[in-house]
């Protein structure tokens, strides 16, 4: 019994989980001979923004490069294609409530919007381990240096 509880931690240290137990409390509290399912992971948020970069006049800019900030943490990033638009979509185990987007490229002066997110925000997950998707579009103007 020692050495079946001994084991039972060092697994779960090394991030494995037991479904069954020699205690009473196995089952669930209707059915203590019902087995429990194991479930091992973490919840995740799919988080996605798009949007389009323009200029001033409204005219596309290409070859932008658009980050997706926390913090002074860069989740993710990508480039503006030749029309100006741009999509992040990152899979993350934590909510970003102050998300940022920050806009760069080398003639124009570098930009940074809002992009929060409430827990509100996300849909349709399966209320276990996926807690659904939220989407934002951010388009942004870009002045000339």
């Amino acid at each position: 019994m020692v050495m079946n509880k001994l084991l039972r931690l060092f697994l779960v240290l090394l991030g494995f989980s037991a479904c069954s137990s020699d205690d009473d409390n196995s089952g669930s509290p209707t059915n203590p001979n019902e087995e429990q399912p194991c479930e091992y992971g973490t919840p995740t948020y799919t988080y996605q923004i798009k949007g389009k970069v323009t200029d001033l006049t409204n005219t596309p800019i290409d070859s932008v490069k658009v980050k997706m900030m926390t913090g002074q943490f860069c989740i993710d990033s990508t480039m503006t294609d030749t029309i100006g638009s741009y999509q992040i979509s990152e899979e993350h185990t934590q909510l970003y409530p102050e998300m940022k987007t920050v806009y760069e490229k080398k003639g124009y002066q570098s930009d940074t919007l809002d992009a929060d997110f409430s827990a509100e925000e996300f849909k349709d997950g399966d209320g276990k381990w996926f807690n659904g998707s939220a989407s934002k579009e951010i388009n942004a103007q870009l002045k000339n240096n």
